[in-house]
């Protein structure tokens, strides 16, 4: 049991110092093996952060939250229809997937050093492609909308390239978000805040919220350990 709580710790705790979540043993309940949350003073010391009671004019926010959503899901839609067609065709036809996964099997050995589990080698191409040549294409939209004007198609060419195909690409910039919010991933810090704090901005994410809405709203209320 003291190891299973041991290694619930471990992977629980955070990369950055600023806003390490510590789970620490209840000495009132030690015997039990009982995890309870420390204090957030360090991190409402440093963002000025508190969680407000629902308020009755939230609703006007509410209400054009919905407004947004309804002007923007038929994009969205049109967005999941193509990945989704995307996918069908890469699996029978462009395979595209497959020279990915080949592409992290095989240059996985030059990463080693970086992470800190074996497994985790692949993490390294993903940050390559969403930190470096993603944004690099963003540029490049927003230069030839200074020069040529807005453009729907492109507007729509962005937001599937950043959903891949099935939505796989946006997935593991979530699913991998998540996980260097819980645990160490790589051996410098720095990188494993690079999901949380640059990555996330050019797939619609808000920096940091994993770290407060995640990690201090979801784990501390609903603490399914």
């Amino acid at each position: 049991c003291t190891m299973y709580h041991r290694l619930v710790k471990r992977t629980l705790l955070m990369s950055n110092d600023l806003i390490c979540w510590k789970f620490v043993e209840d000495r009132d309940n030690a015997a039990a093996g009982g995890l309870v949350f420390s204090s957030p003073n360090k991190v409402r010391s440093i963002f000025d952060f508190q969680i407000q009671p629902y308020r009755k004019n939230d609703s006007v926010a509410k209400f054009f939250g919905m407004l947004l959503l309804l002007l923007t899901l038929p994009l969205l839609t049109l967005q999941i229809l193509i990945a989704t067609i995307w996918e069908i065709l890469d699996v029978k036809i462009f395979r595209l997937q497959q020279l990915v996964s080949y592409l992290n099997e095989n240059v996985k050995f030059w990463f080693h050093r970086i992470t800190i589990h074996p497994e985790d080698e692949f993490m390294v191409n993903v940050v390559i492609y969403n930190g470096f040549v993603f944004p690099l294409y963003l540029c490049y939209e927003a230069w030839y909308t200074l020069n040529h004007g807005f453009s729907w198609k492109h507007v729509l060419l962005y937001q599937v390239l950043r959903f891949g195909p099935n939505v796989s690409n946006f997935a593991w910039v979530n699913a991998l978000t998540h996980k260097c919010c819980h645990s160490r991933v790589f051996k410098t810090k720095s990188i494993d805040n690079i999901f949380e704090y640059w990555i996330t901005l050019f797939h619609g994410i808000v920096p940091g919220n994993y770290a407060f809405q995640h990690i201090y709203n979801h784990h501390k209320d609903d603490n399914s350990l």
